[in-house]
């Protein structure tokens, strides 16, 4: 029994240094981490929050960005402006950009 104990807290510990658990409408979600470390071992994304963008690590941006955010973000641009799906991708792609460079500013 103490072998099968020390193996779940191995295995735990190995999946929380690894690994971000995201939070999100439809339920969880599970990236791997740039680097080995303790930081944002659980993210809640359900609400769009500028400061976590601001303060997460690179990779798990990118993911909110992307897979969190961008898609209601397009279908609310989409329903509210009589824009086409091209014109929609390069105002999200200047968007993307102009993002991206405020960030870096702000994290120097």
């Amino acid at each position: 029994m103490k072998y099968i104990l020390t193996a779940i807290a191995c295995l735990s510990a190995v999946f929380i240094f690894n690994y971000h658990i995201i939070r999100i409408d439809q339920g969880f979600d599970i990236i791997a981490k740039d680097s080995i470390n303790l930081r944002e071992v659980y993210v809640d994304a359900r609400n769009f929050d500028t400061g976590l963008l601001i303060n997460c690590s690179p990779r798990l941006r990118n993911y909110l960005i992307y897979q969190v955010y961008g898609p209601s973000l397009y279908s609310n641009i989409k329903e509210k402006t009589d824009l086409s799906a091209e014109s929609i991708k390069e105002k999200l792609k200047e968007f993307e950009l102009n993002a991206h460079k405020w960030l870096s500013e702000k994290l120097k």
